[in-house]
């Protein structure tokens, strides 16, 4: 599989590697999906999702307190298919058009993986992956309640042959975890 931005997340940018770990190259069922927004240094270094600080920080704010809840029942990223909306790794200073575009260049790719995991629900962690599934990135506005995913289509998000479907989805938007490290954001 090969970046679907053509290997660049903006126009002249270096060139950048997609991270194409086994879940994404095969998904599996899963009736959940934990979908961050893209990879960082070390999970392109491990060709992970999920490792490093925002991994351990992930276990610490949404699976130390489930299982806190229920210690007969333990939960970990393990039973969840974690996805990404964009593969690649974007280089400090992103603009919003250049995201808006990885995210639009990585929806069709992220559409086949959801439909082959076939989710009840995603939890969309940040404001780009809520970007990719439902067509809106006001995370603060969005964080709470359940939304219904989106079809996108060439034209936009109603004209034009479907390109990305992502209807029938539940899904329930939230902050970044690397946005729960400055202590003024809610915990996940």
């Amino acid at each position: 599989d090969e970046c679907p931005c053509g290997g660049k997340l903006a126009e002249g940018a270096a060139p950048c590697t997609p991270v194409l770990p086994p879940q994404v190259i095969k998904p599996k069922r899963s009736t959940e999906v934990l979908l961050l927004e893209s990879p960082a240094a070390t999970e392109v270094l491990q060709n992970e999702f999920i490792v490093g600080a925002t991994g351990e920080l992930i276990d610490e704010r949404i699976f130390a307190p489930l299982n806190a809840l229920d210690p007969a029942e333990q939960y970990s990223k393990a039973d969840y298919h974690v996805a990404n909306a964009v593969i690649c790794w974007p280089p400090k200073g992103t603009s919003a058009a250049d995201w808006n575009e990885a995210v639009r260049c990585c929806r069709p790719r992220l559409s086949r993986e959801l439909a082959a995991v076939r989710p009840a629900g995603v939890l969309a962690a940040g404001s780009r992956a809520a970007q990719a599934v439902i067509g809106d990135s006001r995370i603060s506005k969005l964080v709470g309640a359940p939304v219904a995913g989106a079809d996108f289509y060439e034209g936009g998000r109603t004209k034009g042959t479907c390109v990305a479907s992502f209807s029938g989805l539940t899904v329930l938007p939230s902050f970044h975890p690397a946005a729960t490290f400055d202590h003024r954001t809610p915990a996940l």
